[in-house]
């Protein structure tokens, strides 16, 4: 059943808030991922210029733990977009349009049919343990030179 013209309104500007909402989100995620890269280069950046002491090894875990934040936070931001999504879809299947081979138009219907890549995954999890590996050469160094061990 298709809506009425009221409805239609109603729902067209309802449509357009939430793909708003959904493009906010987007943004969220992408300045996400770019503060977890300057956290990390900047620590490092930093650390690689100072002489080594004890607290130090504090300042080394910085990079990992601010990645992991930071992704749970993104995970927070990419559920938001699958909500709005879902609601979003619920709207094209009320317009019912379809194409000439019958099937159902909207972004939503498009993008369930368009496999999604595991880029944000693989990202992630390079950039975690990326830190998590140069935390142990770092330490190995610092362990190696004596550095960890002198007071």
């Amino acid at each position: 059943m298709k809506p009425a013209d009221s409805q239609k309104q109603f729902l067209l500007q309802e449509y357009s808030q939430i793909r708003g909402e959904i493009m906010w989100n987007i943004k969220q995620i992408t300045e996400t991922e770019r503060y977890a890269i300057a956290i990390s280069g900047l620590v490092w950046a930093w650390l690689v210029t100072q002489q080594w002491n004890l607290a130090l090894i504090i300042a080394v875990a910085i990079p990992a733990l601010a990645t992991k934040l930071l992704h749970y936070k993104r995970k927070g931001f990419s559920a938001a977009i699958w909500s709005l999504a879902e609601y979003i879809y619920k709207i094209e299947d009320t317009f019912l349009l379809q194409n000439k081979a019958g099937e159902l138009l909207g972004w939503e219907h498009r993008e369930r049919k368009t496999p999604l890549g595991s880029w944000n995954q693989t990202y992630w999890n390079l950039l975690f343990w990326g830190n998590i590996l140069i935390a142990v050469i770092y330490l190995l160094t610092q362990l190696i030179q004596g550095g960890i061990f002198r007071f």
